[in-house]
């Protein structure tokens, strides 16, 4: 388990999953961060990177309430890779973030 503090902005509004929710409530963020080396001329270093939040239970709730794209926060997690099987027989591995917790920037 990789624990991480992110800061992020929302790339759109939270997204309450309906499919998975027999006991509690599951919302999606989509966040992105920039990623900057010590270097700011360094051209490589200068890249945005995109992760899927999951939020559960009263902390999903507050995240609808209160969040909207746009939105900067730092949030608080665990990542873990999620694989898909494409159509074209290729395994392909997306990172993503369980959400702990999280506040306004």
């Amino acid at each position: 388990m990789i624990n991480v503090i992110f800061q992020a902005t929302l790339t759109a509004d939270p997204q309450q999953d309906t499919r998975n929710t027999k006991n509690s409530a599951h919302v999606y963020l989509s966040l992105c961060g920039k990623l900057d080396a010590k270097d700011p001329n360094n051209e490589q270093y200068k890249k945005s990177l995109f992760i899927q939040g999951s939020v559960w239970g009263k902390l999903a709730e507050l995240c609808m309430n209160n969040l909207k794209k746009g939105n900067h926060i730092l949030v608080f997690g665990t990542l873990y890779d999620v694989s898909t099987n494409e159509s074209d027989g290729k395994l392909y591995l997306t990172t993503s973030m369980n959400i702990t917790s999280f506040e306004f920037l």
